[in-house]
């Protein structure tokens, strides 16, 4: 259920991303930087690679991009993938990942694939979406994923059974930008092209 809606005045950035507990980030298009220690731009040690979307793994080591129909998982300090994924038919338009081993995106195709990264294969192939899937987040135990649309429609999942634990319809009257779990995983918050930010309460 939704806890709280909060009225926004600015879209967020996108393709921008904090490591846990770190002064890295990983933001920009066209190309992505990963960026350490930006107290000054002299000071700055940068990593450059092709994507239109990123996010940090939980494990502050991994990063995980996705460049057109590709999903990409990369090693901070390192331009070199460590493994590339390949499924989606269309566009990926969000990431996240809990270390080097799994990892989850959303498309323009409007599922949701869960990544064995060392295997290089997806474990499953989440449907349900109408539109295409534009923001992802994974819980921070692993467990669970949240995924939004650009219909505003808002989903739960169970990752170790690659099911369907909640769907919200029309949870936003717009696209949805960004979902995020709270630090203890009991709470949700999203935000949307209609302006608002809304917070969820999440089944046990």
């Amino acid at each position: 259920m939704v806890l709280q809606s909060l009225l926004c005045v600015s879209s967020a950035t996108i393709s921008k991303d904090f490591s846990p507990g770190e002064q890295i980030q990983v933001a920009g298009e066209p190309g992505l930087n990963i960026v350490q220690g930006c107290e000054t731009k002299a000071k700055c040690s940068v990593n450059r690679f092709e994507g239109q979307v990123a996010a940090f793994a939980l494990d502050s080591i991994h990063v995980v991009t996705g460049q057109l129909n590709e999903v990409r998982v990369f090693e901070v300090g390192s331009t070199i993938p460590v493994a590339r994924l390949v499924g989606h038919s269309d566009t990926v338009c969000a990431v996240a990942a809990l270390d080097g081993k799994r990892a989850v995106s959303g498309g323009k195709d409007m599922t949701v694939r869960v990544w064995d990264v060392k295997a290089r294969e997806a474990l499953y192939c989440l449907k349900g979406h109408q539109k295409p899937v534009r923001a992802i987040a994974i819980s921070p135990d692993g467990k669970r994923a949240l995924s939004g649309c650009e219909g505003g429609d808002l989903r739960l999942w169970d990752l170790e059974k690659g099911a369907l634990l909640e769907d919200w319809k029309k949870a936003h009257d717009g696209m949805i930008y960004c979902v995020t779990f709270s630090p203890g995983g009991r709470r949700a918050a999203s935000s949307s092209a209609d302006r608002t930010v809304k917070l969820w309460g999440l089944p046990e």
